[in-house]
């Protein structure tokens, strides 16, 4: 890429950042690290320890299972746009609810809600969609 165009992008990057983002929070996260292959409902099943910022892992062949509750790390405030991206399936069912709870709540005009176009992301996103209807909101694209 010629320089003209990597100082273009860099400045967009820049400017974006400041227009359009807003830092989550710090998260706390537990968790443990492994060589055993592990399911979803084996690794919930196993003790967790704090995870604090710099904790190493990913030696080869080697899994980290975090835990964490988003919700705990939100903003305060109401916001023109909130985004979800690519995590409710990551979620258990009373993390998800209170998520969308406090995602609507922050939302002054829009939540946008984004997941796989698999059938599990579709779930999600159905079941996101009765939720917030239910709290007052309506769908404007039901993909």
């Amino acid at each position: 890429m010629r320089p003209e165009w990597t100082d273009r992008l860099t400045l967009w990057l820049l400017a974006l950042e400041k227009e359009l983002y807003e830092p989550v929070g710090e998260i706390a996260l537990e968790g443990f690290c492994t060589h055993d292959m592990l399911s979803p409902e084996e690794a919930e099943r196993r003790a967790c320890a704090p995870m604090p910022v710099g904790t190493p892992w990913g030696h080869t062949w080697e899994y980290c299972w975090l835990r964490g509750d988003i919700a705990d790390g939100l903003p305060a405030g109401s916001y023109d746009l909130v985004t979800s991206s690519y995590m409710m399936n990551e979620l258990t069912e009373p993390a998800r609810a209170r998520l969308l709870e406090q995602l609507w709540s922050a939302a002054a005009g829009m939540l946008l809600i984004i997941e796989p176009g698999t059938p599990e992301g579709f779930r999600q996103l159905r079941a996101a969609r009765r939720a917030i209807t239910a709290l007052g909101g309506h769908v404007a694209a039901p993909c």
